[in-house]
């Protein structure tokens, strides 16, 4: 359609449009506990300039629901790694294996603490080890704070497995995790970390 056309006024069977822009529902995962609220009339209120708006109240089964559940978590980026570190792509390679690990802590304390080690030293040692860092954040908004989260790449499983081996015995990482204060027992209190692949389309490889 050409864009002259778009803005210009319509009619659709006895419904006359002021432009050709129809817009389908989008608002389901806005009623809280399947309930309509104000949200949904203030999403449809935002996009009143639409000619035709198809709205809706709430999903009529949970199997109409995109998903069951969301999780959203903002991170602010360490001193020492400010950025996403993207590692070197090569198309003749086939995709990395990345490793995301959370560390939570029992107070901001010692969660500063934690954090001042990556810093200072464990990010270095990562480096060595060819564990390729991505990012390192500390957790602002989300669950299970304080706490912090960071991504590191590897050639495949073997090379996780070999690289996390080395690093257990590295000389640099047992002078650090002996010192006062920063041991694991006094700055983390609960570990978790997954393994995802890269999917087609990411530019993280």
């Amino acid at each position: 359609m050409e864009t002259n056309k778009l803005f210009i006024p319509a009619k659709v069977g006895a419904i006359e449009l002021k432009n050709h822009i129809v817009m389908s529902p989008m608002t389901r995962c806005r009623a809280i506990g399947n309930v309509p609220n104000d949200l949904m009339a203030e999403y449809y209120k935002q996009r009143s300039g639409a000619g035709l708006i198809v709205t809706e109240g709430t999903s009529p089964s949970p199997n109409g629901l995109g998903y069951a559940r969301m999780e959203t978590t903002l991170l602010r980026a360490f001193d020492s790694v400010p950025d996403v570190m993207v590692p070197v792509k090569d198309e003749k390679r086939p995709g990395r294996i990345f490793e995301i690990r959370t560390y939570e802590s029992n107070t901001i304390d010692t969660l500063k603490r934690k954090i001042g080690m990556f810093n200072e030293g464990e990010i270095a040692i990562f480096r060595k080890l060819n564990m390729l860092p991505v990012f390192f954040g500390e957790t602002i908004v989300g669950r299970n704070m304080p706490n912090l989260t960071y991504m590191l790449a590897f050639d495949d499983l073997a090379a996780r497995e070999k690289a996390w081996k080395a690093f257990g015995t590295d000389p640099d990482w047992q002078k650090m995790r002996i010192q006062p204060g920063l041991t694991d027992p006094e700055v983390v209190s609960n570990i978790s970390n997954s393994i995802v692949q890269p999917l087609a389309l990411s530019e993280i490889r």
